[in-house]
């Protein structure tokens, strides 16, 4: 998902301040590495740990046998609380185009991330 907001960031120029938007939600945070390094350790670490954790409740919805969808529901949930989090003060053009752009990423990263965890999860075998 970084590679996808930095290729966002680079096509605006770098005026769309993902750095800096990410400071905000950091405590004490001001600086925009700050901000980039704890979403990177959140989409390495920590959200692939929660979706271990729900991966078995997952399973339980419809097409859930599909490790990818189940990745897919995980990225838009992840997204919704995005979109909590981040309540904007005006709902313009920009904003509609960043919530869309977002939720592409969210859903690349739960794609991926189902998928991979699909590879890496080891499949137990027949006694």
């Amino acid at each position: 998902m970084l590679v996808l907001l930095t290729a966002a960031e680079t096509e605006a120029r770098f005026r769309l301040g993902v750095g800096t938007l990410l400071a905000r939600y950091v405590p004490g945070g001001q600086m925009p590495l700050v901000g980039v390094m704890v979403f990177v350790l959140a989409g390495v670490l920590g959200w692939p740990l929660v979706f271990t954790v729900l991966d078995p409740w997952l399973s339980h919805l419809p097409y859930g046998s599909d490790p990818a969808v189940r990745g897919l529901v995980f990225g838009a949930a992840l997204w919704v609380v995005f979109l909590l989090v981040t309540r904007p003060s005006y709902l313009g053009v920009v904003t509609l185009l960043t919530y869309g752009y977002t939720l592409f990423a969210h859903l690349v990263y739960g794609f991926t991330l189902g998928a991979v965890s699909d590879v890496l999860t080891p499949v137990p075998t027949p006694r």
